[in-house]
């Protein structure tokens, strides 16, 4: 018999919920998912006005204007996803007896794991000086696309996931990642400054190239997955 049982309770609740997460919010799958989504915000808040500043001598109000492509690619993701979710979700859903797949969400995940190390390669690859600043620029509509498939994709998918439980998975994903994406700022300028931009960049972009693939293994296995989970949601 535990000397602390109210402990012993605790500590056997916190592992049920760490072992038997379901579908993507299992353990091992949240540290890829958040650092892949810190990678994308910190090539934004940082790598881009570090970059402009550094190579093309910008002021701090001329740098932030890179950030328009970002905006751009907002606007087109929006739309896409929405007419996607209207067209092929909306056939899905009835063609599977009303019963929820959450796996159906990852589609477009897929397609932001895709765009997110292109544009980062885009970006890195035409720092330098000799190329024309508008490529560089060009290149964060691929991010911002990726930014709004990424974000509407997870959400959807979790609550899917979890459902009654969703306030509680969501809190736990943005724990982790918010926990990972602290940790850039502590050596983002030291990396960039030792590196260059091109290197730095580019380092970026391959690990979001070797975490690419967990997004594709849920969408694939996910279903099994989830069979593992004690509070996911099957119906």
């Amino acid at each position: 018999m535990p000397k602390f049982p109210h402990l012993a309770k605790f500590l056997c609740l916190c592992y049920r919920h760490i072992s038997c997460g379901g579908r993507s919010l299992a353990l091992f799958d949240f540290v890829p998912m958040a650092l892949s989504s810190s990678t994308r915000y910190h090539s934004r808040f940082f790598a881009y006005p570090y970059c402009f500043q550094a190579a093309w001598d910008w002021t701090a109000e001329q740098s932030s204007l890179s950030f328009l492509g970002v905006l751009v690619g907002v606007i087109l993701g929006c739309p896409t996803i929405t007419v996607s979710d209207c067209t092929w979700w909306f056939r899905r859903f009835p063609a599977r007896g009303r019963k929820i797949h959450p796996e159906d969400r990852l589609l477009w995940l897929i397609v932001a794991a895709i765009l997110l190390p292109e544009g980062l390669f885009w970006f890195a690859w035409t720092s330098s000086l000799g190329t024309p600043w508008p490529a560089q620029v060009c290149a964060s509509i691929l991010i911002g696309a990726e930014i709004v498939l990424n974000l509407l994709s997870t959400t959807s998918y979790v609550i899917e996931c979890y459902l009654r439980n969703a306030n509680s998975a969501m809190a736990a994903y943005v724990s982790v990642r918010s926990a990972v994406a602290a940790s850039f700022p502590l050596f983002a300028i030291q990396m960039f400054e030792k590196l260059g931009a091109q290197r730095a960049a580019s380092l970026l972009a391959s690990l979001c190239v070797a975490l690419a693939h967990t997004t594709a293994i849920f969408w694939v296995y996910g279903e099994k997955i989830g069979s593992w989970s004690w509070y996911s949601y099957d119906g």
